[in-house]
């Protein structure tokens, strides 16, 4: 649930990520909705953002790929350059639709909760744990990213891997070119993981969950309902129909895309890299990278656990309803016209068409 769950993170990660500058909508205390943001500087702001993820994601990709830089160096390097590009698809292009969707969920749990004594099931104690280490890796990230590259300024896929000194014959550089470097990767790595998480936790894991909830508290409610009480709870399933289609004419297009082969990209080269080179890096590097392969397992299974339940919830709730509402005429064909929520299709559906 959003309001159960979500909402205050959702609250801090946008403050969060309105400091960095990488989204173009903000919480409103006065109507306790997201808005789009007035100024038109901040919107500006992220959309340079959003372009400076763009053409370094290219730049990594085109230039370390035909480097001579070692196959382990290379291994490494597509941990965060698949960061760079999972965000950039997540982020271009759906604030708008993301903003509707969040207030529609939001305005639909209050409706359904409205009298109801919500329990939170086991996903949701489970996530409240789970967010407070997304919020935390989001900022460990990118700044053990840039200690690393002061550290090691050639380290592949950064910026100083890029520049001559860093070429066959290697330049030492000094600390003032070292600080900046890191410094530099710091803030470009931050809109990524920043605008990234945001969209990836806030739209594909808390709508995909919460519409898990909603088919179970439906559920709930239907076995201390009356036969007047029918037409209401149909009612109420109609309305998370029309929110199954909000959310997957929002995610199909760039984030579940991203999300199905961005995340376990990003989850092998981290562990292929923990696994394969642990005797080459010290006990730092193997622990930032199994931040990042942790971080990946746990969204990617968020994600497609929950939207696999939405399906199966739907399933339980109306094979309850038909067998026991003793019902004639009118509501068995309301009952028949009822389709099974398929959040999940989009993503069946997309594999199928996109197996590559």
């Amino acid at each position: 649930m959003i309001t159960k769950i979500f909402l205050k993170f959702l609250k801090q990660h946008l403050k969060a990520a309105n400091l960095v500058g990488c989204v173009e909508i903000q919480w409103d205390r006065a109507t306790e909705s997201v808005t789009s943001i007035s100024l038109a500087i901040r919107k500006r702001i992220a959309k340079v953002q959003l372009f400076s993820v763009f053409i370094y994601s290219a730049l990594q990709l085109s230039l370390t790929a035909f480097s001579k830089h070692s196959a382990a160096s290379k291994l490494r390097a597509i941990t965060f350059t698949g960061i760079y590009v999972t965000a950039f698809f997540l982020i271009w292009g759906t604030e708008r639709a993301s903003m509707h969707l969040l207030n529609s969920f939001i305005k639909f749990e209050n409706m359904l909760l409205n009298g109801h004594n919500y329990t939170k099931s086991i996903p949701d104690k489970l996530m409240a744990l789970v967010l407070p280490l997304i919020l935390f890796s989001m900022f460990a990230v990118p700044i053990c990213t840039g200690a690393v590259v002061v550290y090691n300024p050639c380290i592949p896929p950064f910026l100083g891997s890029m520049l001559p000194a860093c070429g066959f014959h290697r330049v030492p550089m000094s600390w003032e070119i070292r600080l900046f470097l890191g410094i530099f990767d710091t803030l470009m790595f931050l809109p990524a993981t920043v605008g990234g998480a945001f969209y990836l936790v806030h739209i594909l894991i808390a709508g995909s969950l919460s519409m898990w909830n909603y088919c179970r508290v439906i559920k709930q409610l239907s076995l201390n309902t009356t036969r007047k009480g029918h037409k209401d709870l149909l009612q109420l399933y109609k309305n998370l129909q029309i929110l199954e289609v909000l959310t997957n004419s929002c995610v199909r297009r760039r984030m579940l895309p991203a999300c199905s082969i961005g995340l376990p990209a990003v989850q092998f080269a981290a562990g292929f890299v923990c696994l394969k080179f642990q005797d080459r890096m010290s006990l730092a590097a193997v622990a930032f990278y199994g931040l990042v392969y942790l971080d990946a397992l746990i969204l990617t299974t968020a994600v497609f656990t929950a939207t696999s339940h939405v399906f199966i919830n739907s399933i339980e709730l109306l094979s309850t309803w038909k067998t026991s509402w003793q019902t004639r005429g009118e509501m068995r064909r309301r009952l028949r016209s009822l389709a099974l929520s398929r959040f999940v299709s989009e993503i069946i559906s997309w594999t199928i068409k996109h197996p590559w």
